[in-house]
């Protein structure tokens, strides 16, 4: 496993499991920020394509690219993520976050798999209901 892939595994190993899919997602973009600091800037390039704006350093830009948008502060940093968007989704945006910033296909791994193990408790629950 590479260096990343544990760093990243080590943090999210540390998240209880009543955790959310919006926790991992503003963990994990808090960690690359604390990486990229001076680049983070280049998180921008996730933003097109679409309408949404998903990264600012504006609470308001974000919310004015749509309704019901959630903007949330990545802890540790002047920017704020989108935060709306279905757990999937989530996991896309940070899968091109993490691709944008350099990090390995184990990083990313094991980043997809915390926000598949969301996915397979929230089955299980409403399984039980």
């Amino acid at each position: 496993m590479t260096e990343d892939a544990q760093r990243f595994q080590e943090v999210i190993k540390k998240l209880h499991p009543s955790h959310t899919d919006n926790d991992v997602f503003l963990l994990v973009l808090a960690l690359v920020y604390r990486d990229h600091p001076n680049d983070f800037d280049r998180i921008d390039a996730c933003n097109t394509g679409t309408k949404r704006v998903y990264f600012s350093t504006s609470k308001e830009q974000i919310e004015k690219s749509g309704r019901n948008t959630h903007p949330q502060q990545i802890p540790a940093s002047p920017y704020y993520a989108f935060t709306n968007e279905n757990t999937q989704r989530k996991r896309s945006i940070i899968d091109q976050v993490l691709t944008l910033f350099g990090y390995s296909h184990d990083a990313r791994a094991v980043v997809r798999e915390a926000f598949d193990k969301i996915v397979a408790a929230r089955r299980l629950v409403e399984g039980l209901l």
